[in-house]
């Protein structure tokens, strides 16, 4: 039917007749019918916008408004009555007619009425619509993304909008929280009620207060005029409090009496107010953290986070990222009107891959960007911004699963400098650049982290390395057999040309040859004078006075039977070597040692006369060492498995991330402590192992399985 569609209901036919032909002179479209029975089944098949209806018929219209009213569509009434009294009119408003005309009819003033029940049934369609489109654009089943942990969020969601109880929100800045909120207000029982924003960090601390509660005439300079705060405006209906960790101290006592009490008082006024509202608050901030700090309220958390709600970031919906660019990309053409623009396939991986620190508002704005910055249909990589392009291609598939008990900081940025420099095979600049990190940064990080390990400082492993040649390659270049406990990852120190790796005090000796770089004489006549003087040294594995010191042994065998030399007091000579114990800094002595062994032998042991006192110094009481591998059920290597250790004492627990051959390692375990050990690869979990403090022992090796 026609949108000015009008129902004219009399049991007078002739008076029927006049008011059509008045009716449509005006432009409407005009049906009729003699009675309530007939107008009913009229308005359920043509649905006019506006029924004109006399009040004395055989079905009246009284009986009429009440069978309409009882339908879901709703008609503007006009009520035709030749008992024009104020009982009459007033019965007939309360029943919902818009308005009443007697009789006989001023067919004038009829048609004036007429046109101001149309506009006003106009606007209350239009109302609907805009409602209708309210709740399909912020509806939960319009928004995009089908990961987990966005389904949990949205699911507690749909179910909370129907109580009427209070919701904070958390999440990072830009995953969606205002639109999480929209979607609460739409399906809750207040949707048709107002919903007011109020974003706390963009407004003044002096003004938050009138802002939110409102002020009187007169309360300060300036203020000619009462003015409604934001809570009287949202009364009725959801107030969204979004920053709301921006809000002052002061304010957060005001907002706690509102949700508690349902009462504001405005500045300037004598007596509180009663509002009625829903609070629903967003924030991206660690509230609880506020808390400790002294810049948040307790009481006024608890009573916002009644029921919580936490958006994940976008890095954790990478599943999502497609379905999202389909469609803020179509959005973005639609609203500048632009058609025919695609994207490429490799920008998509680009996206994909890419962390998204904004989360979906620097997605949307970045496809803007390019939407209106492309020369072509075809977006491609050299229109992605910089930031994104030079992510790696392979920077997806490097994940670490986070186990629930932690893991240390600084074992995980070892582990990855450390695989960095093996991959890059000792290049600094290389390895610098593969974490896309300056070399100057790295070496930074190498100097924070730990260089020396906890292993018995009684004796060390020396390499001399060639010229140009890092450590890494030194090792590759070792045909022979290192000694136990050395691998290529034991910590190094530096001393000159040589790199010192500590080892335990049993060691196999083993021999080979290997050219060594020039040293200087005089700094090799010390060193083997040094070593001839040490009984712990047999003088025929030492070279003789007329060897050549470029062809040398490459490493000293160690005899280690214990000897009853008595321990040095500080500055005492040692009647053996006829060196002076200097209280020196371990790292000193040992720097100074490396570059004496590296003037006369390429592998040397050096013997444990001339570093026990250092070290007893130096380190104190000796540590354990704990370190084995992990493998699956089927034997195999537990690549990237975690490995955990628990401290029955402080019951704190490190971890370690296994390498490519399933292996790990702690160092610093205290003596007279009992630990835990055990290893979860893929959710799969091991046997816990336990090493005991009356075990004697200072190096254990366990190996670990993953149960199926």
């Amino acid at each position: 039917m026609s949108a000015k569609h009008i129902l004219v209901v009399d049991d007078d036919s002739s008076l029927r007749s006049v008011m059509k032909m008045q009716l449509e002179e005006a432009g409407y479209q005009v049906s009729l019918a003699a009675d309530g029975a007939e107008a009913f089944n009229l308005i359920r098949e043509t649905r006019p916008q506006l029924v004109i209806s006399d009040l004395k018929m055989p079905t009246s219209g009284l009986e009429l408004m009440h069978r309409i009213a009882e339908e879901d569509f709703q008609p503007t009434l006009i009520i035709v009555t030749a008992f024009g009294t104020v009982e009459t009119a007033v019965e007939a408003m309360k029943l919902g007619a818009y308005d009443y005309v007697t009789k006989p009819l001023d067919f004038e003033e009829l048609v004036l009425v007429v046109h101001r029940a149309m506009e006003r049934q106009n606007l209350l369609e239009e109302v609907r619509n805009l409602r209708s489109a309210l709740d399909q654009r912020y509806g939960f089943e319009t928004i995009v993304g089908r990961a987990k942990g966005l389904l949990r969020v949205l699911d507690q969601a749909s179910r909370v909008a129907q109580r009427d109880t209070t919701v904070l929100i958390q999440g990072e800045t830009g995953t969606g929280k205002e639109l999480i909120a929209r979607a609460i207000h739409q399906n809750s029982p207040r949707k048709n009620q107002p919903f007011v924003t109020i974003n706390c960090g963009s407004i003044p601390k002096e003004l938050v207060e009138s802002e939110l509660f409102g002020y009187t005439r007169g309360a300060f300079t300036g203020a000619n005029t009462t003015h409604a705060g934001k809570i009287e405006l949202a009364d009725g209906g959801t107030l969204f409090l979004d920053e709301v960790g921006e809000l002052p101290l002061d304010a957060q006592v005001k907002l706690l009496r509102v949700l508690q009490q349902g009462e504001i008082a405005k500045i300037g006024a004598t007596e509180v107010q009663k509002v009625d509202v829903r609070v629903v608050a967003a924030t991206h901030r660690n509230l609880q953290a506020m808390i400790e700090d002294g810049t948040f309220r307790e009481d006024l958390y608890y009573r916002l986070a009644v029921v919580p709600l936490l958006l994940p970031p976008l890095r954790e919906r990478r599943e999502d990222i497609p379905e999202l660019v389909k469609h803020l990309f179509d959005k973005a053409k639609e609203r500048h009107g632009i058609t025919g623009v695609e994207l490429s396939a490799a920008v998509m991986q680009h996206l994909t891959r890419y962390r998204w620190p904004g989360n979906v508002r620097e997605l949307e704005n970045v496809l803007e960007r390019m939407l209106v910055l492309s020369s072509s249909n075809l977006i491609t990589e050299t229109d992605l911004p910089e930031e994104i392009r030079r992510v790696p291609p392979d920077s997806s598939t490097f994940w670490i699963e986070l186990p629930e008990e932690g893991v240390s900081l600084e074992a995980v940025e070892r582990e990855l400098i450390l695989r960095a420099l093996e991959q890059a095979k000792g290049n600094q600049t290389k390895a610098a650049k593969y974490l896309d990190i300056s070399p100057r940064m790295l070496q930074l990080c190498q100097k924070k982290l730990p260089r020396i390990t906890d292993m018995k400082l009684s004796s060390f492993f020396c390499l001399t390395t060639r010229s140009g040649e890092s450590i890494n390659v030194l090792l590759e270049r070792h045909a022979g057999p290192f000694p136990d406990g050395i691998t290529r990852r034991t910590p190094l120190l530096c001393g000159g040309s040589s790199w010192l790796l500590f080892v335990p005090n049993a060691i196999t000796p083993s021999t080979s040859t290997t050219k060594s770089t020039k040293a200087k004489p005089s700094s090799a006549k010390s060193a083997v004078s040094s070593l001839r003087s040490s009984p712990s040294i047999p003088s025929s594995s030492l070279p003789s006075k007329k060897q050549d010191t470029r062809t040398r042994s490459t490493r000293l065998p160690l005899q280690t039977t214990k000897t009853n030399k008595p321990r040095l007091q500080p500055h005492e000579v040692d009647p053996y070597t006829g060196v002076m114990n200097r209280p020196r800094s371990l790292r000193s002595c040992l720097a100074k040692a490396a570059l004496c062994l590296s003037c006369c032998c390429a592998f040397a042991v050096v013997p444990a006369t001339l570093v026990t006192p250092l070290a007893a110094q130096q380190r104190g009481p000796v540590q354990r060492v704990v370190e084995g591998k992990v493998t699956d059920h089927a034997s195999t290597p537990a690549k990237g498995a975690v490995v955990y250790l628990k401290d029955d004492h402080t019951l704190s627990v490190k971890s370690y991330i296994a390498n490519d051959q399933g292996e790990y390692r702690f160092g610093q375990l205290a003596q007279n402590t009992d630990y835990e050990i055990w290893a979860e690869h893929n959710g799969q979990k091991s046997s816990v192992k336990t090493i005991s403090s009356f075990d004697s022992k200072n190096h254990f090796y366990i190996d670990l399985k993953i149960d199926k």
